[in-house]
């Protein structure tokens, strides 16, 4: 797949938004829910996000079908920029707006559904802890750009006594459109996530937990986390998922993953047994989080 611009990008799938049939109305719903982003949990166990710092040269990569993971859970084939936390910041917030029923609208892409939001990117910019500058704003319009050049290839594994299951799914841009004419933005999500919404095989992330997070590899540990009950297994495997670089020695991939759990245990996001013991990850999420899952009512009517 050659490399496009992000505006041979938007001219190609504007066509298709054009010509698809008028978005519906917004849902009249005026319910408060706090700021979640439901995240299906296919990503949240075969992610394409790393968790590079923000002078990390391989930021700036180019990956063609590139294996990003491949474990019990799944195995993922990337071709794109590669995607960082900085980018899956901005995916949350988007997500998080599109939870609310009464700022989302729902409509056609082609002849698929899926969700849109169109209005100013203040709010996108608050969700991802933000201040409102022209730098924060040139941010999010550069996150939607690389977003958009995505190309995915998600096998999902499943097991039924023993024997291994696999689903296949293309994701050509995790979000299809970014547009604005004068102040107001549209954003269409990939329909990959409103399916998954409809199924209710998703997790929610607690945007203003997240946001407390410092390190990125913290967040994607969240991440993780959040679409398990509970884990145990061996600390590469952990490393694996959660995308760490694969170049540096095993022993500083251990103290990453210690200090990503100690952070985690103290946001009350992991419960204090979570630990390292030898060479065996051992994570339970804190009795609070389980509870909001709980507790929380689904948006998106499943």
């Amino acid at each position: 797949m050659q490399e496009e611009s992000l505006n041979t990008i938007i001219e190609r799938v504007n066509e298709l938004i054009i010509n698809s049939p008028p978005v519906q109305a917004k849902e009249k719903v005026k319910t408060f829910y706090a700021p979640t982003a439901a995240m299906p949990n296919e990503i949240c166990r075969v992610s394409p996000f790393f968790p590079l710092k923000r002078q990390d040269p391989r930021k700036k990569e180019y990956l063609r079908n590139e294996v990003i993971t491949d474990n019990a859970w799944g195995k993922l084939l990337f071709t794109g920029p590669r995607l960082t936390t900085y980018e899956e910041d901005i995916l949350l917030a988007i997500l998080s707006i599109l939870d609310d029923p009464s700022k989302r609208t729902t409509g056609k892409f082609g002849e698929l559904d899926s969700y849109a939001y169109s209005g100013s990117l203040l709010p996108i910019l608050k969700l991802a802890g933000l201040k409102s500058c022209g730098k924060n704003y040139k941010r999010v319009k550069t996150a939607c750009g690389l977003l958009m050049s995505s190309f995915l290839e998600l096998q999902s594994y499943s097991y039924v006594e023993g024997v291994r299951k696999v689903k296949s799914t293309i994701l050509t841009n995790m979000i299809m459109f970014y547009g604005e004419e004068e102040d107001k933005h549209t954003i269409v999500v990939n329909p990959f996530f409103y399916r998954l919404y409809k199924r209710g095989n998703y997790s929610l992330l607690d945007i203003e937990k997240r946001l407390k997070i410092k390190s990125n590899i913290g967040k994607c540990l969240y991440r993780f986390v959040v679409s398990q009950d509970s884990w145990k297994g061996h600390y590469l495997t952990l490393a694996d998922a959660i995308n760490l670089n694969k170049n540096i020695e095993n022993k500083i991939k251990k103290n990453q993953l210690v200090r990503a759990i100690k952070e985690l245990i103290q946001y009350k996001i992991l419960d204090g047994k979570s630990k390292i013991v030898k060479d065996m990850v051992i994570l339970k999420k804190h009795p609070l989080l389980n509870s909001q899952k709980r507790n929380r009512v689904s948006p998106h009517g499943v």
